[in-house]
């Protein structure tokens, strides 16, 4: 079972990292550095074309920086191929070879670095019973299900150790029970064996549910860095702000006359005779109300012409057209920057 200590051998370090494809002008990723700790649950969050994919195959060794440097643990792999770095890679589609058995799949890591037969066997045995596949080690990758290739991917990962494990967006194939199911074993995976993963998302659940640290980009530009509690509660930035979560971004009055760019999310906006309380408050109209099971979105135009998402309580949810008043507290604002 892995404790909290930081571990040096699973630490990442980029300085000034950025990337150009040959034929574009425009760079896939801006000069970065970053810093990840070893242990650390890290997830790259941002939508196709954001840099995050490019980032990971950075780390990997799957692509090479047009500058900068790439370290882990304290080593320079600048220059060096996947296969000479300390870390394993999991793909969203498996990459299991389909004429092998599970424990062969699981089993190739150790084969290519010359583990013998007998400790091979022992720690195959061990990654399958860990990810509860020990009974399907006969089995080809067809005969299982998504899931169940997934965790074999895992285990073939994790079996020789590594100190840092990759994924890129390894739960995109799943349906949605699945990848609610996958979160869960990947979480404790990771805080079982204390490596570091580094995990591409584009699916802000995910990021939020599984992560200690998430770098939010966009444009090939990291916009935040920081845990899930900060970036959905604490955003930097109106792109963070409206891709973490939905936000309402809204343009106030400040206290010496000027305006400032704030965000609000629709939970922290109150209807009716709950307004009343608020130091913010608005009149308008419901332009429509979606039935969301726990709550009721509720699109409201003030009649300042702004128009508002709130979450009401799916019992008592106005209809388009009815009059409301909807407020909030200064403390529930989120002042941004004016970057993106």
């Amino acid at each position: 079972m892995a404790d909290s200590v930081d571990r040096p051998e699973g630490s990442i370090r980029l300085n000034g990292v950025m990337k150009t494809y040959p034929g574009t002008s425009q760079p896939a990723l801006h000069p970065l550095d970053l810093s990840i700790r070893g242990g650390e649950f890290f997830s790259l969050l941002g939508p196709s074309g954001s840099g995050k994919t490019t980032l990971l195959r950075l780390i990997g060794g799957f692509e090479y920086p047009n500058a900068g440097t790439v370290s882990v643990g304290g080593r320079n792999v600048t220059d060096l191929p996947p296969n000479k770095r300390p870390l394993h890679t999991v793909f969203q589609n498996y990459a299991l070879f389909p004429h092998l058995t599970i424990e062969k799949n699981v089993a190739y890591p150790l084969r290519m670095a010359g583990v013998g037969r007998a400790e091979t066997a022992t720690r195959v045995g061990e990654a399958l019973e860990y990810v509860e596949l020990g009974a399907f080690a006969r089995r080809k990758p067809d005969q299982l299900s998504g899931g169940q290739r997934q965790r074999v991917a895992l285990a073939r990962a994790l079996v020789s150790r590594p100190p840092v494990v990759l994924l890129d967006e390894p739960l995109g194939a799943l349906d949605l029970r699945l990848r609610q199911e996958m979160q869960i074993v990947l979480k404790q995976i990771q805080r079982d064996f204390g490596t570091t993963f580094v995990y591409v998302t584009h699916d802000q659940g995910e990021a939020l549910g599984m992560s200690d640290r998430i770098a939010v980009l966009a444009q090939g530009e990291v916009h935040q860095i920081g845990s899930p509690h900060d970036i959905y509660l604490r955003p930097e930035t109106p792109f963070v702000a409206q891709f973490v979560g939905k936000s309402n971004l809204i343009t106030v009055a400040d206290s010496g006359g000027g305006e400032r760019s704030i965000s609000i999310r629709p939970e922290s906006i109150r209807l009716a005779a709950d307004a009343a309380a608020c130091d913010q408050r608005f009149e308008g109209r419901v332009i429509e109300s979606l039935f969301q099971g726990a709550y009721a979105e509720v699109e409201v135009e003030t009649r300042q012409g702004q128009q508002l998402f709130v979450h009401a309580p799916a019992s008592s949810t106005p209809q388009a057209g009815d009059g409301v008043t909807i407020g909030w507290m200064r403390s529930d604002e989120i002042v941004l920057n004016g970057v993106g």
